[in-house]
Order: structure tokens, then C-alpha cells, then sequence
């Protein structure tokens, strides 16, 4: 694959994030798929098939370890395989991609979810488990007859997650609802399955959805105390969404995320309002400045380490978000 490394790339890099980016990093949401597994048809009004499927081709963890070598250069990287998410898919093919990309790796270390539809039966979730023994879930609001405003229960029904708190799995959620985490919906939900189901090991991506400091900074206090209950920070790119997460929710639950292959993309997520989205880079210039785009990415680590300045760059708290979080969650030890 050829990953076009640009000079604005290598200045970030080398300037802003090499020298405290640690050498043993545990990715705790990125993506690998297949193409053909997506049953989506380009002509479906309601739901078209994406056109990076057919721009990128296969994403499996060969391609995602060229990315982290040239992103990341000489750092070891392992991680939780999350899959691609369409409302349509081969699911026994998708599954067995999962496994197959975890039994293939010379990597006891990283580990694979399977993707959930709120359709699929217990039963069947639960052959499948016992056929491949995959270590999580992933649910998605576009599986939904409400991709908007769907509950947490809507993306994976509870007997789904009678199976999942039978097993211990981890549940990768990527909350709905316009208002993320603030939406009492949401964090009332998760009070109450984190009790319900006290064996599943929930990681809310994406800063539990909180792109903006709105939403994350009267919310994350509901979920703090939850013993189950673990954030990625994965695309999230505002520095005052960091500064609130450090200082309000235990840092031994908070992990990193590169979200590959949305954190390959050229851009960054912007907030304004009460509304965030990806904005991608402007190649031409600005009258005042150079306006070319870096990785989502390296704006993530860029954001983060504003704020690690606030802890003058506390190396145990680091490699807690960087390594060890994910490690206990995952192994039980941050030995490895």
C-alpha cells in the first residue's frame, strides 16, 4: 500500500508528538474489513454502499500494521479489532474474517469483536462465540430503524447482552442521540446495564461520544464510578474535551484509539455550537498560512498532548492510556 507521508506529517511528528508518543501502544479501537462482506448496493437510496469500501479495498491487519509503521514509526502496536458496520453484511463472513485475523497473527496480545445486529438470536451469537471465542461486540446506530435517536438497547437487545455478560465480553458502543453522553437517556442506560449486566466490560468510543466539551462536561460525572465502564479516545480531537475527561473520569479507564481507518483520513473533527463533524483538509492555501492537512490522527495526539502539558507530561499516566488500561482490561496485567 502506498501511504503518502508528507512533509507537514513529519513536522508534526518529529516537533510535536515523537518525543512523548510511547513505545508500546495498545489501539483499542481501529477497524479491518472486508469489502465483499458489505451487501450494501450503490443504488440504495435509504442506505448506499460506502464509497470507501471500494476506494480502500481490503483493510486487514497487515494494512493496519503499514499504517501504524509509517504514522507510528518504531513503535510496537497490538490491538482491538473492531469490524466494519453496515446495516447489510455477510455476518458468517464477517465473523469468521474477525477470527481468522486474530488466529493468523503471531500476536497473543491483540484481540477481535464480532459485529452485532439487533436481529441476530442469542443463539446464534452465542455459536459463534463458542465456534471462534472472540473477545467483544460490536453494536452500531446504523444497524437501527433509528440511527439518530436509538437507545443503547435498540443497537444490542438485552438477551444480546445476557450472552455477552455470560461470556465477559467487551462492548465497543458508539453512542446515538444528538446529544451524546448528555442525553440522560444515555447515561441512565448505562447506569443501569453496567449494573444489570456487571460482567461486561463496556468501552465507550469516542470519548463516549463527546467530540465537543458540551457534552461531555456535565454528563461524565453520572458514568465515572462505574467499575465497568472504560472510554476511547479514539477521533476525538479537541484539547477542552481532554482537559475534562482527565480531570473527571479515572484515568486508569481511559484508552487510546486511532479509530483506523477514520484516523487515516486527511481533516480533523470540529466542533461548533451544539453540533460537531469531520471537516476534511484544504489542499490550497490560505492568504495567511498553509492550510495543508495532516491526520486525523496525529490532530488526536496533537489534542491530547495540550492537555498532558497540564500534567507535565506524567510518563505513568501516559503509558496507562498508551499500554497499560488496555492491557488490565483485556489480560488482566500491563506485563507484556
Amino acid at each position: 500500500m502506498n501511504i503518502e507521508y508528507k512533509e507537514v506529517d513529519h513536522r508534526i511528528w518529529e516537533e510535536e508528538l515523537s518525543w512523548w508518543v510511547p513505545n508500546k501502544i495498545f489501539d483499542a479501537h481501529t477497524h479491518i474489513f472486508r469489502p465483499q462482506d458489505c451487501l450494501l448496493k450503490p443504488d440504495d437510496p435509504d442506505n448506499p454502499r460506502p464509497k470507501y469500501l471500494d476506494e480502500w479495498g481490503v483493510i486487514d491487519v497487515d494494512v493496519t500494521r503499514q499504517w501504524n509503521e509509517a504514522l507510528l514509526p518504531g513503535r510496537e502496536v497490538h490491538y482491538v479489532l473492531l469490524p466494519g458496520v453496515w446495516r447489510a453484511t455477510d455476518w458468517d463472513s464477517c465473523v469468521e474474517f474477525m477470527a481468522q485475523s486474530v488466529a493468523s497473527e503471531n500476536d497473543p496480545l491483540s484481540v477481535a469483536a464480532m459485529p452485532i445486529h439487533p436481529s441476530m438470536t442469542p443463539e446464534w451469537v452465542d455459536e459463534k462465540l463458542r465456534q471462534y471465542r472472540l473477545a467483544g461486540m460490536k453494536p452500531y446506530r446504523t444497524m437501527t430503524d433509528d440511527p439518530v435517536d436509538c437507545r443503547i438497547t435498540d443497537m444490542v437487545p438485552e438477551p444480546l447482552l445476557e450472552v455477552a455478560d455470560d461470556w465477559g465480553l467487551i462492548i465497543t458502543m458508539h453512542m446515538a442521540k444528538q446529544r451524546a453522553l448528555a442525553d440522560p437517556e444515555n447515561w441512565q442506560d448505562i447506569q443501569r446495564l453496567s449494573a444489570k449486566y456487571p460482567h461486561i466490560r463496556w468501552i465507550l468510543a469516542h470519548c463516549a461520544r463527546c467530540f465537543a466539551p458540551w457534552a461531555i462536561r456535565d454528563s461524565i460525572e453520572h458514568i465515572a464510578d462505574l467499575p465497568n465502564v472504560w472510554i476511547d479516545i479514539s477521533a476525538v480531537c479537541a484539547s477542552a474535551v481532554f482537559d475534562i475527561l482527565l480531570e473527571k473520569f479515572p484515568t486508569e479507564r481511559i484508552m487510546y484509539g486511532s479509530d483506523g481507518l477514520a484516523g487515516w483520513d486527511r481533516g480533523k473533527y470540529f466542533w461548533w455550537g451544539y453540533t460537531w463533524d469531520f471537516m476534511p483538509g484544504k489542499e490550497g492555501g490560505t492568504p495567511h498560512a498553509s492550510s495543508e492537512p495532516t491526520f486525523v490522527l496525529y490532530e488526536e495526539l496533537r489534542s491530547l498532548g495540550h492537555t498532558l502539558r497540564v500534567y507535565d507530561w506524567d510518563q505513568e499516566l501516559i503509558q496507562s492510556i498508551f499500554w497499560g488500561n488496555a492491557m488490565r482490561l483485556l489480560h488482566g496485567s500491563s506485563d507484556a
